[in-house]
């Protein structure tokens, strides 16, 4: 079983996602479980990842949804301050342990 995070800014063209998923379900299925680490921090007055909107047509009609609904990584965690990156990192591999712990222990 091997861990791998993916440090990146979280901005994913709609048009990669599927390419991602597939990609996300080989690996998974080798064993490795991705988590995106998304840096995003925000200034005064902006919004997050979480609040961006993105807009689709669907038979010609727009449809707006939230960008992270369909992320193609199931595991990601959000960073606003780049500082505490080794922290988030360090609890996430902490937690991958005792999640492996927890199903050799069974």
């Amino acid at each position: 079983r091997k861990l791998c995070f993916i440090v990146s800014d979280g901005r994913i063209e709609r048009d990669n996602r599927a390419d991602l998923r597939r990609i996300v379900r080989e690996m998974t299925e080798a064993n490795v479980l991705l988590v995106c680490v998304i840096v995003d921090p925000i200034g005064k007055g902006e919004e997050g990842i979480e609040k961006t909107k993105e807009v689709s047509f669907v038979k010609g009609k727009p449809k707006v949804k939230g960008f992270l609904d369909d992320y193609p990584f199931p595991f990601y965690a959000v960073v606003r301050d780049v500082a505490k990156l080794p922290e988030v990192l360090g609890e996430g591999v902490k937690t991958w342990f005792e999640i492996i712990g927890r199903m050799e222990g069974r």
